[in-house]
This record gives C-alpha cells, sequence and structure tokens, in this order.
C-alpha cells in the first residue's frame, strides 16, 4: 500500500481501490490516513461517508483498515453513490463477464467466488460472437488457438485460461473478487461464509452465476426441467497436426458413446459422451471408429484423460425472482452436453442479456424482458443438444 501521508500529510480526501479483501480486512492501494501510533485522530478515517474504520500495522509494515464490524466489510463498494449495487454468485466465465457488464453500466459489483485458482483443464470452443464479446470487453488470452468451422471463426483455449482472461480484466476494473461461499440470504443481504466466519453483503441484485447446481436457485426453490443425464470423457492426446488450422468431426454415434474429435495444433481432443461410460469403452470405441492411434494412446493413457464428468440436460422453468431480486445465468439458467461446445457460448451471451437488464429500472416489465430474453437463448441450447440425449436414453 502507497501511503500518500508521507508525500502530502495535508491529504483529507483520496480515491482509491482496493487492493484485496481478507476475511475481516480490506487492503487498500494507497491510503492518506496515519497508522504509525494509534488511537489519534489521524489514525482514523472514513469510507465514502459510510463508517468509522480503524488503521493499523500488519508485521510486514504495509496498512490495512480493519473494520469495527466484521459484517460491513463488503459494504464498502456499495456506498460511494446511487448506483445499483450488483452481487454475483459465481466467479467462472459467466460471472466474471457478468460483472464487466454491470461495471460498464455503472453498477457497483462485487463476485463472490470460492476458488482461490483456477484450474479447470478442459478446452473450451468460441464461436465468433463469442470471440466479438471478448474483444468488447477487452479480454486478452495469449492461449487462445484460431481456426474456423464452416467458415466462422473459433477460438480453442483451457477454461482455466478464459477464466485466467476474464480475471485480469476485472482487476484491470478494479472490481474486487471477494473469496468465500454463498449460504443463503437473510434479511435481505446475502450472507457468505469463509473461514468459518460468516460475513452479509447488501445488494439491489443478486446475480445467480454458480453452475449447474446453483445454490441460489436452490435457495429460491426455482424449479428446473430434466431433459436427460450423461456420463462425459475427453482425452486430450499430444497428436500435433501438421495443419495450422482447426478440424471438427461432428457428434455422431459410434457404438455406445456418442464421439466428438477436435483436432488442434498442440493436440487431438477425443470426447465421448454415454449413459455409462468407461476407459474401455471408449477405447473399443474409437478402435471402431477407424481412430487405431488414437485408440492406442488413450489405452496407454498418453496425454490427459478426464473421465466421469457429469452433463446434465436442464433449463430452469424461469430465470429470475423478482421478490428477492434476483437473477440466473449461464449453467445455473441452463447446461448441456460439451461435446457441442454451445454452452460457454450460450453463458457468455447470457451475461449480455444481463448487461442490458442492469440498464432498466428492475421493474417487473423489465424482468419480463430478462425471462423472455434468456428463454430464447435456453431454448435454442437445449434444442441443440436434445438429440445427443434422446438416442442415448434409446
Amino acid at each position: 500500500m502507497k501511503k500518500l501521508f508521507w508525500i502530502d500529510p495535508y491529504l483529507t480526501k483520496l480515491e482509491t481501490s482496493v487492493a484485496a479483501i481478507n476475511v475481516n480486512e480490506i487492503i487498500f492501494n494507497e491510503t492518506i490516513a496515519y497508522s504509525e501510533s494509534g488511537g489519534q485522530e489521524g489514525d482514523k478515517a472514513t469510507i465514502a461517508t459510510c463508517k468509522e474504520f480503524i488503521l493499523r500495522w500488519t508485521m510486514n509494515r504495509s496498512v490495512v483498515l480493519l473494520l469495527l464490524a466484521a459484517t460491513f466489510l463488503p459494504l464498502l463498494p456499495l456506498c460511494a453513490d446511487d448506483s445499483i449495487s450488483v452481487v454475483i454468485i459465481g466467479g467462472g466465465p459467466t460471472g466474471l463477464a457478468t460483472a464487466i457488464e454491470a461495471k460498464a453500466a455503472g453498477a457497483n459489483v462485487i463476485v463472490v467466488e470460492k476458488r482461490e485458482q483456477y484450474a479447470r483443464e478442459q478446452y473450451v470452443f468460441l464461436m465468433e460472437p463469442a470471440l466479438n464479446l471478448l474483444d468488447k470487453w477487452k479480454v486478452s488470452i495469449p492461449e487462445l488457438m484460431m481456426g474456423d468451422e464452416s467458415g466462422e471463426k473459433v477460438g480453442a483455449m483451457k477454461i482455466k485460461e478464459l477464466e485466467n482472461g476474464l480475471a485480469r480484466r476485472i482487476h484491470e476494473l478494479e472490481i474486487p473478487i471477494f473469496f468465500g461461499e454463498f449460504q443463503g440470504l437473510q434479511d435481505g443481504k446475502v450472507v457468505i461464509s469463509q473461514q468459518n466466519q460468516k460475513l452479509e453483503l447488501s445488494y439491489d441484485l443478486l446475480v445467480g452465476a454458480d453452475g449447474t447446481h446453483s445454490a441460489v436457485r436452490d435457495l429460491l426453490n426455482i424449479s428446473s426441467t430434466l431433459y436427460g443425464s450423461a456420463i462425459g470423457s475427453i482425452a486430450v492426446i499430444p497428436f500435433p497436426s501438421e495443419n495450422e488450422n482447426m478440424e471438427f468431426v461432428l457428434p455422431f454415434k459410434c457404438g455406445i458413446p456418442f464421439f466428438t474429435k477436435i483436432i488442434i495444433p498442440s493436440a487431438t481432443l477425443i470426447s465421448a459422451q454415454a449413459k455409462k461410460l468407461s476407459h474401455e469403452m471408449v477405447i473399443s470405441a474409437a478402435i471402431q471408429c477407424g481412430w487405431l492411434e488414437e485408440a492406442s494412446l488413450i489405452s496407454s493413457h498418453t496425454g490427459q484423460y478426464f473421465d466421469n464428468i457429469e452433463i446434465v440436460l436442464q433449463q430452469s422453468d424461469t430465470f429470475s425472482d423478482a421478490t428477492h431480486s434476483v437473477i440466473l445465468l449461464g449453467d445455473a439458467a441452463a447446461s448441456a452436453s460439451f461435446l457441442l461446445g454451445t454452452g460457454a457460448n450460450c453463458a457468455l451471451e447470457s451475461a449480455t442479456i444481463a448487461g442490458l437488464f442492469f440498464q432498466t429500472k428492475q421493474n417487473n416489465s423489465d424482468y419480463v424482458d430478462f425471462n423472455r430474453s434468456m428463454q430464447k437463448i435456453t431454448d435454442r441450447l437445449i434444442d441443440e443438444s436434445r438429440f445427443i440425449f434422446n438416442d442415448i436414453e434409446q
């Protein structure tokens, strides 16, 4: 933290940003409050006229702000002006993209994420409209590999690379990410747990972007329709292609499982989906497809192999709860098979629908319009994947 009181001891007002949030501390990038002795008038400060904070020194001599009440901690970004306060549960691609949209709409935003680092190695494929959104949001992903499918641009990257790219943009926009787990709603506030402590967040709008098994959706008893379920596997084989372009084999049935095969410059990806799926079934089916060398490499556990992946084709029966000021996005709204690669594209599109909603007054008619837009894109997602699950059930 930069100590501006050493540069100008007469400063009485400062506009700065949050560098990090811990359990009961907020670390700022700069401070004008003096905290050398403790207990003096210069040791006290107010944040956006909200409430008094006390400054202290830590062991490494950096200044932190210790709140008088830990439950007041997350309210900091919500006190500065009359902008709406948006709390987003889920810091995956959907939540991070939605945070960027909320910031652009002038909202005060907090992202709540239970993971402290992004580690998902599976690949995701973004079509041209989603790639255009990344450009719009000024999201840079150095690992992005470009190709085309039927004349349309396609971008390939690992999920963690997409998440890290979005997270870097979040940091540039000074949107705080609070690492904790959603526990519920109490007295009109969001309850978050972190390291066995419970904190409360005030909000004007709560976004559930917390995945297929959404805790936000379940808490509000929003039902969903299950159209099918399956098990999936992905083999990432270090089987480089001489062709710098990507090649796609769309889902087809070979033996029991459905298969897709995607060749990227650095590897070959073979994905499978069935009601029941084993390593041996994947190898046998790959041989039936004529992929003998790939089957041999899968058999020898060459490369990365992800199995027992839960696949759920489901759609929320509604996408909002106006009474509690909640909307659902991404996989919390609808989820499908990763074999088609449409889920991530739909998730990023849902963030733009939320962006338009943030710019409204969030009255009943605005919720109706939001639901109508979400129904349209999730219907498309479900319809595109339904045939895979129907054949599996048979």
